[in-house]
């Protein structure tokens, strides 16, 4: 998982997108090369599903489609609605920074609580009344409880808000499937190829639907397994495995029960956690650029792309290779995001940052 320096100082909020019926369509940033130089090609990995050619869908009905397959996809994940029966969500995971376990118990939007502990870190929160209350003080969580809880709740996301959508039939685990890659970019700029350095990726089980792998960026990935127990009527998955630079970072499994009749002093914030005040939420993934000069590096620009994890103070407190095109150039692009503050807003953020080498002279 993260390279960890100090925890994440802020929570991934567990009601963030509480009963509402959807959210708004979530842009994704195209990059795009230094001038007219292009990039480097992306190295091959072994967690990547597409690696032929992903064909553009250049049709409304094509496109509409493929859009209709993500949603399909989404609805059984979508766990935080007015419609869904209580629950008690139960995660084991063990990743680079230790061996840990989630537990959520959501009765509704303005009655829940998840505490999480991996390693020697935990913290607890607890929404009501439209407030978020937790510990351990400012609001710290376990860098790994924050990205698992993305790779959770990733349907509480929006749809990606694309002007190219591509897509590629795979066959994944043995099984037909169909993997979407989405981008931002102009129309008159069409992609060809393999998988491109800012294309986001769904992929998708043909028969079930169900979401085999997500990837916000070339390097790192997201898999989900199913088992055939259901919760009132919904396929959850059972197992999330997470890759990221060609390493498995985390592997994790997942249960989930009818919540039953909990303490109600288990939803209730300790006097303790009142003294805090209320803690900050926290923001999904991110994507921005940065170019940098470099010695060798002639006639394209070379592409690392590093995951930060940014405090509410706007530090870089975590972060981890997700690909890079010339290796020569990870540690570089890893110190010179290490270095970087961002503007202070009180909430945890991700950000998956491209590093573009240039040529000294351009």
């Amino acid at each position: 998982m993260l390279q960890l320096r100090l925890p994440f100082a802020a929570l991934l909020l567990a009601g963030a997108v509480l009963a509402q019926p959807s959210a708004p369509p979530r842009p994704i940033i195209r990059q795009f090369p230094f001038g007219s130089l292009p990039a480097a090609p992306i190295p091959p990995d072994p967690n990547e599903p597409v690696t032929g050619v992903a064909q553009p869908l250049t049709s409304q009905a094509e496109r509409s489609n493929a859009l209709a397959l993500l949603d399909r996809a989404r609805q059984p994940q979508r766990l935080h609605l007015r419609a869904m029966p209580p629950f008690e969500l139960v995660a084991k995971f063990t990743a680079t920074a230790g061996s840990g376990s989630l537990t959520e118990t959501w009765m509704n939007g303005q009655k829940w609580r998840w505490s999480a502990s991996v390693g020697k870190e935990e913290a607890v929160r607890i929404g009501g009344d439209g407030l978020h209350f937790g510990l351990p003080q400012g609001g710290a969580i376990p860098p790994t409880v924050h990205v698992l809880r993305n790779a959770i709740f990733w349907a509480a996301d929006s749809v990606p808000a694309a002007t190219s959508v591509r897509s590629a039939a795979i066959i994944w685990n043995g099984k037909p499937a169909t993997c979407l890659l989405f981008s931002n970019g102009p129309e008159a700029e069409p992609v060809s190829g393999p998988r491109a350095w800012d294309e986001e990726e769904y992929c998708l089980d043909n028969a079930s639907g169900q979401l085999q792998v997500h990837s916000y960026v070339p390097g790192t990935y997201v898999d989900y397994t199913y088992a055939a127990a259901q919760f009132h009527g919904r396929s959850l998955p059972s197992g999330i495995t997470m890759f990221s630079g060609g390493n498995k970072v985390l592997d994790a499994q997942l249960t989930m029960n009818d919540a039953g009749s909990p303490d109600e002093s288990l939803f209730a914030p300790t006097e303790q956690m009142r003294s805090y005040g209320p803690v900050g939420v926290a923001q999904g993934a991110t994507r921005m650029t940065m170019y940098s000069p470099a010695g060798g590096v002639s006639g394209i620009t070379k592409p690392v792309i590093v995951h930060a994890g940014v405090d509410g103070h706007g530090n870089v407190v975590a972060e981890e290779l997700s690909i890079a095109s010339d290796p020569g150039l990870a540690q570089i692009a890893l110190d010179l995001v290490k270095q970087r503050t961002f503007p202070p807003n009180g909430n945890t953020r991700q950000f998956y940052i491209e590093v573009r080498f240039v040529p000294e002279a351009q």
